[in-house]
Order: C-alpha cells, then sequence, then structure tokens
C-alpha cells in the first residue's frame, strides 16, 4: 500500500504543478523503491507514452489493485487524473 501510496501523492502534485505528464511518470518512477515495481512502472510509462491510458499500461503490469486502475480510469475519462490520484493517496 505505501508503493501505491507514493506513487498517487507524487503523480498528483508533479501534474497539478504543471509537469507534463511524461516527465512526471518518470519522476514518480525514480521514487519507488521496489525494483520490480519500479521496472513494472517503467514498461507502463513507456506504454502511456505510445499513447495508453495510464490505466491500462497499470493493468498489464498486475502490480496495482483493481481498485486503484478503476479510480485511475475514472480520473482520466472524466479529465479529473490528479483529483483521482489524491483520493487514492488518501486511502
Amino acid at each position: 500500500a505505501s508503493t501505491v501510496h507514493t506513487f498517487s501523492s507524487t503523480l498528483a502534485v508533479l501534474l497539478e504543478n504543471g509537469v507534463t505528464t511524461a516527465e512526471a511518470l518518470r519522476m514518480t518512477e525514480r521514487t519507488i523503491a521496489n525494483s520490480a515495481l519500479r521496472a513494472a512502472f517503467q514498461e507502463a510509462t513507456g506504454r502511456v507514452l505510445e499513447g495508453e491510458s495510464l490505466s491500462a499500461a497499470l493493468t498489464r503490469t498486475a502490480c496495482f489493485p483493481p481498485l486503484v486502475i478503476d479510480r485511475l480510469a475514472v480520473g482520466e475519462s472524466t479529465g479529473q487524473l490528479a483529483p483521482s490520484l489524491r483520493g487514492i493517496a488518501q486511502t
């Protein structure tokens, strides 16, 4: 759960402060201590940069709980990704 918290709160802060999605994902990746999770997130970042949604890319990693993925998907579809990330971080 701490990895999900770190990921979601870091990404939310970066996006809220005008950092591009690509750079925010790269910066967030560096905050993940677990090397296996970092590698999975790296792969997901690559998929996002190729045009896949963040929720779909993270689903492929099988490292994030379904509820987290669902909340990300809602945030993406409503244009409210940063607030969704904030909500995830608070749970």
